[in-house]
């Protein structure tokens, strides 16, 4: 974590006069006030980022006499977008939510005073002739926002009744005359109501939370308009790449083995757009190391996911996790020690005396859980298309590194175990050490649990592909299929129309029309397009016979022999015996005319085939061969590892039988090495036999990169002289080999 000194933010100051009065005297004062806001960025994906606290201090006016009610103002705050801070308490009209408003600084510093929150009884009871949530101060002579009984500092903000959710009330709050300092902490704001999710690469500034800050008082017609910026947007998550390997030859795999190479890469967009739930986890995985800041140094080398928190309840203090202000009862969260923890705040240990909140029994505005939240930045990454045969196995740890300078680990990811399927969930429970294995597809979430805020990080995620030993017959792997996977913050939900992810909601899960986890995000797979991880070609012999005839007087025939059978190693072979089917696909005439063959005229074979594809129906074993007689009058009978013959062939177009055909055949092994044999027959006609013709050449590419000087009259970059391969099987081989 950063020392509070290298935080850098944006102040917008504007100062007004408004109306307040002491009604002691019943004299219409004025107090001047100035307001100013930390301007994080946050994450163009979130509904629910923290936006800066807003600091507004104000002075003049009349110091309420010894016995009186200091005077009470409503403080209206209204954003630019949804505020979605979480409510707290549903039971009360307008609903409590997490956003605080701190009066003079408690909490900050030895010498300050401790928290103590309206409604905390017996300290700090709520007025209840007033209403509740409504606190009510008489001056004693002693300091107005002490933290001592009757002198609260910390008070919940409500919600306010149809304002699209723009706006947030602190009702019957005690200003005093005097110099007073006002912190509202805890707002929440919906970025991706702003950006729809996706502000780019490129910075924006027009992309911002704009938060207004208004004061009114039942004996005043003045009010105050603070205007503040208090939130840059950027996209949180820039780009998902990643890395590929293969295309495999389907049959090299002989028996089951795993391949590893192919890579997720998560790259973050700004720093401290990653974050750790809580305190907690930087407290238990860092170490204050003075220079640059907290370290991640994980108890002998194993990240700790603890979900007890640790209390965030030092104002202005950057802890930069996705809690905010907090100070639950100690059965919830313990204090860090020290606090505040160093590095983070200029202050120097917290006065004796806090409280943790509380709005007396059973809590029952829910402000003990204000700034609370369910889950650190999580990442879902999906994996799709993954072949048949194969499964895919992921690390249940990545580390985290900084991309933007210095070398070493700065964090580190774990999978989160049994999830929701939008990612929230789990009761934080989390795999340190393990791996997830899955064949269909899946996705997998991730959690921070450590991250550095000033540096800007990615994770590399490795992916082993686990694969089945080859089977022809089962046609496995799968071929021609590629493994992808996409990746996004989690939680995550589609910004629909009316859907309540942008909305205040009740801490929890899953989302509902009243819950919601915090951090959750827009899912946004794109704009970054899948990653391609691996693939296999087909394990495969392609041979082509130029000329096959057969009519009343010729036949022709065709034998395929499965080579992958050779002396073996000892004897310096290095083939593995394969096996597996042959498929004939038949192009040619009927007659001595050409037939158009198309889609339309030839649905079964394709465009120009006049047979339908016939495959044998065994596999082939390594040594052996497949016969195939093709005689339009004389179908042969079925023998070991042969076809029968074609008899009759029908031009599916005219649904008549010519009577001659000639053509080509193209046939594929499924085995690697073969070798074929074509043979044409006629009565009183010696037989004319040829070798068929390997289809799957090795290919030579010749460049021209010449950008200046003689190029032989070719243009820089052209390609010349090249022999495209008539499959893919070359291009798989020379990978292979």
């Amino acid at each position: 974590m950063a020392d509070f000194r290298k935080w850098l933010y944006a102040f917008a100051v504007v100062a007004l006069l408004a109306g307040l009065t002491a009604p002691a005297s019943a004299q219409q004062t004025f107090q001047t006030c100035i307001g100013g806001a930390v301007n994080p960025t946050v994450r163009a994906e979130g509904y629910t980022e923290l936006a800066g606290d807003i600091t507004i201090t104000c002075s003049g006016g009349v110091l309420t006499t010894t016995g009186n009610t200091v005077p009470a103002v409503t403080i209206t705050v209204s954003m630019n977008t949804s505020i979605t801070s979480k409510l707290t308490s549903t039971a009360f009209n307008p609903n409590f939510n997490e956003a605080l408003l701190l009066i003079d600084e408690p909490g900050l510093g030895a010498a300050g005073a401790p928290l103590l929150n309206c409604g905390n009884a017996p300290n700090a009871p709520f007025d209840i002739v007033a209403g509740t949530g409504v606190c009510k101060i008489t001056a004693d002579g002693t300091a107005t926002y002490g933290g001592t009984a009757g002198h609260p500092n910390v008070f919940q903000g409500r919600q306010v009744t149809n304002s699209s959710n723009q706006s947030i009330q602190f009702i019957g709050v005690p200003l005093d005359g005097g110099t007073h300092t006002l912190r509202i902490t805890n707002l929440r704001g919906n970025a991706v109501q702003i950006s729809g999710g996706n502000a780019g690469t490129n910075f924006s500034p027009g992309l911002t939370f704009n938060t207004f800050v208004t004061f009114t008082s039942p004996n005043s017609v003045n009010a105050q308009l603070i205007n503040v910026t208090n939130g840059s947007i950027r996209q949180g998550l820039t780009t998902v790449s990643g890395t590929s390997m293969g295309p495999f030859l389907q049959c090299i795999f002989t028996s089951a083995t795993t391949r590893s190479g192919a890579t997720v890469t998560l790259t973050e967009g700004f720093p401290s757009a990653f974050k750790a739930r809580n305190w907690r986890q930087i407290n238990d995985n860092g170490t204050y190391v003075f220079t640059p800041d907290w370290q991640y140094t994980p108890p002998l080398g194993v990240p700790v996911y603890n979900t007890a928190d640790l209390a965030q309840n030092v104002p202005n203090a950057f802890y930069e996790t996705e809690s905010g202000f907090m100070y639950p009862p100690a059965a919830v969260a313990g204090v860090p020690a020290p606090n505040p923890p160093p590095g983070i705040s200029n202050a120097t240990g917290v006065p004796a005396g806090d409280q943790p909140f509380t709005s007396g029994a059973g809590d029952p505005t829910g402000i003990s859980s204000a700034g609370t939240v369910t889950n650190g930045t999580r990442f879902a990454v999906a994996f799709s298309n993954i072949p048949a045969g194969t499964t895919i196995t992921v690390p249940g740890t990545v580390p985290l590194t900084n991309i933007s300078g210095g070398t070493g680990q700065t964090g580190v990811l774990v999978t989160v175990n049994g999830t929701d399927a939008d990612g929230s969930g789990s009761g934080g429970t989390v795999s340190n050490t393990g791996t997830i294995t899955s064949g269909a597809n899946f996705e997998v979430f991730y959690e921070v649990v450590f991250a550095d805020p000033i540096a800007i990080e990615q994770a590399v995620i490795p992916v082993t592909a686990n694969i089945a030993a080859f089977n022809g017959s089962a046609g496995t792997p799968q071929v021609n299929v590629t493994a992808t996977a996409q990746a996004s913050f989690a939680p995550f939900y589609a910004n629909t129309a009316g859907t309540p992810a942008g909305s205040p909601l009740l801490l929890g899960h899953p989302l509902t029309a009243s819950t919601g986890p915090i951090a959750r995000f827009f899912k946004n797979f794109l704009p970054n397009p899948p990653v391609n991880l691996y693939s296999f070609t087909r394990c495969a012999c392609d041979l082509l016979f130029p000329f096959v005839v057969a009519d009343n007087t010729y036949t022709s025939d065709i034998l395929i022999a499965n080579t992958s059978l050779d002396p073996g190693i000892a004897n310096g072979f290095v083939a593995s015996p394969q096996a597996g089917t042959v498929t004939f696909w038949f192009f040619g005439t009927a007659g001595l005319s050409p037939i158009s063959g198309s889609a339309t005229n030839f649905p079964v074979g394709g465009p120009g085939a006049v047979i339908a594809p016939q495959t044998t129906t065994v596999s082939i074993p390594a040594g052996s061969y497949a016969a195939f007689i093709i005689s339009p009058t004389s179908p042969a009978a079925a023998a070991a590892n042969q076809l029968p013959g074609l008899g009759p062939i029908m031009d599916a177009a005219t649904g008549k039988v010519p009577t001659n055909f000639a053509g080509y055949v193209i046939a594929q092994s499924q085995f690697q090495y073969c070798h074929g044999v074509a043979s044409i027959t006629a009565p009183g006609l010696s037989p004319q036999t040829y070798l068929g013709l390997v289809l799957d050449k090795g290919v030579k590419f010749n460049f021209n990169l010449n950008t200046s000087g003689p190029n032989n009259g070719l243009n820089p970059f052209s390609v010349y002289g090249v022999e495209l391969p008539r499959t893919n099987q070359a291009f798989a081989d020379e990978l292979e080999n």
